[in-house]
């Protein structure tokens, strides 16, 4: 229906109700007509377009009233002319533009309503004429910059909503002069400072909203003066000091909200009686004290949350008295003993929280009657016990947390009743037995944590069958067999961690298991497919070869240094390998490092149970990577020892000693990680040991003295090793060593690159000696004097 032009011939229309009828279109300008017209009610249609400028001729116009509808544009400045005009309420339109200065005109205006539109700009300052203005409601806009000060010119005023802003800046003393004022709404705005004192003066008070803005510093003691107050919320401010003690001396005090600031100390005093209370929430403070004596008996109270602070003592019967409560939340706090039977009787709560205490003590049956439970959180406690039977019973259960205790026994079958479950933890505890396939009845399960305990068995079919599994934790158990092949159909899942457990055979084709990191598969009895760390499984048509290159490696650190380390090692002994027989390359290679070669490959074997993937941490390029503990001892921390290497014809093993933090690529990849692998570990100090056959702490650390440069090369090399007066040996052991030392300069700008360093060792035959071998000393291989990492 639309507003004909035609309403304009009604001249002596004192009154234009046209509200909630459903009209669309646009305002008339012939609107103007209606000289004698004192109210004009559109509200609640859809109109839409501006507001004709032809309202400023209605100068008979009391109510003004165009909220409800889809007006945009500016307010026209003709509004100047409505002398007469009491109410204008323009609320939730999309009307922009700053507030026009003709607004001060308006002398007989008492409501000015205009929230839930888009206005910006400034407050301004001529609202202070507006003497006679009792509501003023501006919330829902972007307006910005401070409040001015001469809102408090505005006497009169009952009701001043300013929320969700852009106001910045002090809140003005002068607010303190709306003695009148029952309703103060100043929040999510960008308010900072303290709250001023003066806002004690404000006697009729019965709402104030100062929340989620940055104000700072104590909450003034004259807020003990609002005996009047119903509802305070201060929350998500920067608060600090006490909660005034007799903020609730009047009794009537209903709501009370300051969770999340800085307060410390205890509750109020007058808390305790405040029998008039329906929703508490002081969590996420510093407070204090015992909450046995803190709290009293509310029998109207419906939601409590005094989490994360530092209250003691035990959980009072007095809960129980609390007939209307819904919510009880009490973690993080320091709350021990046992959780009182009675609380069963609190038969409306849905939310439990009593997790990151002391409690102790069995679960008690009793606390399965809560039937309208839907948020169960006993986690971080030291509750030990069964978990009982009757959990089956809580139907409307949500999310269940109880981790983080010393739960013992079997996971009671009856969970699988609680059908509406969308998280459940049992992590860290020590449960036992297997995992009751009966879970698969809890359709909505999205999330499920048994990880750390002691469950056994196979993993249930039925669990794979769940279309809505999003995290699944089942690490650090006992768990065997195959993961069944229903997983292949948990396309939801983006989250799985198997490890720890003596799982084997293929895993499913899945994303969440083929993308897993290796630490979310490791330590398994047998594992395979093609996530990152695992072996591919063998063929169907011919069993796998147990042949291929192994290495073995303590510490994956330098696992990039490896193909030059055995470069260096060829150069220095290749005229070994004419003089020694075949068999003796194998026996004593690990002798070199003081170790029978036999044995210690025994021992390898033997301790990766013939190089079970079980112990597998790892596959790069050149074969897979195995941690395991072998009788060797760890002779200096800056070492990457090499321990030795020995190649047959089922396997070609490197022993090197572990270190944690990955490969070399891992670290490097990360450049905080990076800064961390200082020079301690470099070529340098790894090939001296390879050429002198032990550690070289005492070389390199008297190396720059007089009496060490004066040392002879001859002296100092693995004797093993000696030219034997063959020139170019000669000169590979000094140009190795050279090269060695000049990647230990105390200056690591001035160290060669690894690929200077193999350029080094590639680029052909050494320059000749200056000086007969037997007479070279370290001081000669110094070079230009530089300084030698110590």
């Amino acid at each position: 229906m639309i507003m004909v032009s035609e309403v304009g011939l009604l001249k002596s229309l004192t009154e234009l109700d046209f509200s909630n009828n459903g009209f669309f279109g646009s305002i008339p300008t012939s609107i103007g007509n209606l000289s004698n017209l004192s109210i004009l009610a559109l509200y609640d249609n859809m109109l839409f377009g501006s507001i004709p400028s032809e309202v400023g001729l209605l100068k008979s116009l009391t109510k003004l009233l165009l909220y409800e509808n889809s007006f945009f544009g500016s307010i026209p400045t003709s509004i100047g002319n409505l002398s007469k005009l009491s109410i204008l309420a323009l609320s939730e339109n999309m009307v922009s533009d700053s507030i026009p200065s003709e607004v001060r005109l308006l002398k007989s205006l008492t409501e000015l309503v205009l929230y839930n539109n888009s206005f910006f700009g400034l407050i301004p300052t001529s609202i202070g004429n507006l003497s006679n203005l009792s509501i003023l409601r501006l919330s829902n806009n972007m307006l910005s910059s401070s409040i001015p000060s001469e809102v408090g010119m505005l006497k009169f005023l009952t009701e001043l909503d300013l929320f969700n802003n852009n106001f910045f800046g002090s809140i003005s003393t002068s607010i303190g002069n709306l003695s009148n004022l029952f309703v103060l709404a100043l929040y999510d705005d960008k308010l900072s400072n303290s709250i001023p004192s003066e806002i004690g003066l404000l006697k009729s008070l019965t709402k104030l909203y100062l929340y989620n803005n940055y104000l700072s510093g104590p909450i003034p003691l004259e807020m003990n003066n609002l005996i009047l107050l119903k509802d305070l919320s201060l929350c998500n401010n920067k608060l600090s000091g006490h909660l005034p003690e007799n903020i609730c001396l009047g009794g009537v005090l209903t709501r009370l909200s300051a969770h999340n600031n800085h307060l410390t100390g205890l509750i109020p005093k007058s808390l305790k009686n405040c029998n008039s209370l329906l929703r508490v929430r002081l969590g996420g403070n510093q407070l204090e004290g015992d909450i046995t004596k803190a709290f009293g008996i509310y029998p109207k109270l419906d939601y409590i949350d005094v989490s994360n602070n530092k209250l003691y003592g035990e959980l009072s019967p007095n809960w129980v008295q609390y007939h209307n409560l819904t919510s009880l939340k009490i973690s993080n706090n320091n709350i021990s003993g046992k959780i009182a039977l009675k609380l069963a009787q609190a038969t409306q709560l849905q939310r439990l929280d009593l997790a990151s205490n002391q409690l102790n003590g069995e679960i008690p049956k009793e606390l399965c009657n809560l039937t309208s439970l839907v948020y169960l959180f006993l986690n971080d406690n030291q509750r030990f016990g069964r978990i009982p039977l009757e959990i089956g019973q809580l139907l409307n259960l949500q999310q269940l947390s109880l981790s983080a205790n010393k739960l013992n026994g079997a996971i009671p079958i009856q969970l699988g009743k609680c059908f509406r479950l969308l998280s459940l933890n049992l992590s860290n505890n020590q449960l036992g037995g297997s995992i009751p396939f009966e879970i698969k009845n809890i359709f909505a399960l999205e999330t499920l944590d048994l990880s750390w305990n002691i469950l056994m068995g196979e993993i249930p079919p039925e669990l794979g069958r769940s279309q809505r599994f999003e995290t699944l934790n089942l690490s650090h158990n006992m768990l065997s067999g195959l993961i069944p092949p229903t997983f292949d159909k948990m396309l939801s899942l983006t989250y799985v961690n198997i490890s720890y457990n003596q799982l084997e055979g293929p895993i499913p084709h899945i994303k969440a298991l083929l993308d897993a990191p290796f630490d979310a598969l490791e330590n398994n009895k047998g594992l395979c497919g093609n996530a990152f760390g695992l072996m591919p499984c063998p063929s169907k048509s011919h069993k796998r070869s147990s042949s291929g290159l192994v290495i073995l490696i303590v510490v994956p650190v330098l696992g990039g240094l490896l193909l030059l380390l055995i470069l260096v090692w060829c150069l220095l002994l290749v005229h070994c390998k004419k003089y020694k027989p075949r068999k003796s390359q194998y026996q004593d290679i690990f002798a070199i490092w003081g170790h029978d070669g036999q044995i210690l490959y025994e021992n390898i074997l033997e301790a990766t149970e013939q190089c079970n993937s079980n112990y597998c941490i790892g596959s790069r390029g050149y074969g897979n990577v195995y941690k395991v503990v072998l009788p060797t001892e760890i002779r200096h921390r800056n070492i990457v020892k090499l321990y030795g290497f020995c190649s047959n014809a089922e396997h070609s093993l490197l022993v090197y000693e572990f270190v944690e933090r990955g490969s070399l690529k891992m670290v490097l990849s990360n450049p905080e990680e990076a800064v961390k692998l200082d020079c301690d570990k470099s070529f340098g100090v790894v090939a001296m040991e390879v050429i002198i056959g032990r550690h070289p702490g005492d070389i390199i650390s008297n190396l720059w003295t007089s009496n060490g440069q004066k040392m002879l090369l001859k002296d100092v090399i693995d004797q093993r090793l000696q030219p034997q007066r063959r020139n170019r040996v000669a000169e590979q052991v000094v140009s190795t060593t050279k090269l060695a030392f000049t990647c230990l300069h105390v200056n690591p700008q001035l160290r060669p690159t690894m690929q200077q360093v193999y350029q080094a060792l590639t680029s052909g035959r050494p320059s000749p000696l200056p000086k007969p071998y037997s007479m070279m000393s370290l001081g000669d291989l110094i070079g230009d004097g530089h300084g030698v990492q110590n």
